[in-house]
């Protein structure tokens, strides 16, 4: 998935600019741990776009895909929290954690 693509999902998600950064920062090329750095900035992009081909599937309505990650939720993972507020937390884990729910509900388990 493309970092542009990601970006215009979190916007349509709600998410501002500082929370995108807080969730995707920038690479920097040449650090210590750069490939590691490469390999979960990726993978968080794919699970952007995995979650958002799930609410797709769990939603017809536009507004419930765009808006859902901006909505409490009381189920766990979530915990009274909105989804995006995992994805918040930064790491890639939890971005795993919100598709493998969110996935787990639209299959009907």
């Amino acid at each position: 998935m493309s970092e542009t693509k990601a970006h215009k999902i979190l916007i349509r998600w709600g998410v501002s600019p500082s929370d995108q950064a807080r969730m995707i920062p920038d690479r920097k090329p040449g650090s210590l741990d750069s490939s590691t750095m490469d390999e979960t900035y990726g993978k968080k992009l794919e699970y952007i776009e995995l979650i958002n081909e799930t609410l797709r599937m769990m939603f017809e309505n536009p507004q419930n895909v765009d808006g859902f990650m901006q909505m409490k939720n009381f189920n766990a993972p979530f915990n009274g929290r909105r989804p995006i507020d995992l994805l918040l937390e930064g790491d890639v884990d939890a971005f795993e954690r919100v598709w493998r729910s969110l996935h787990s509900v639209a299959l009907g388990n």
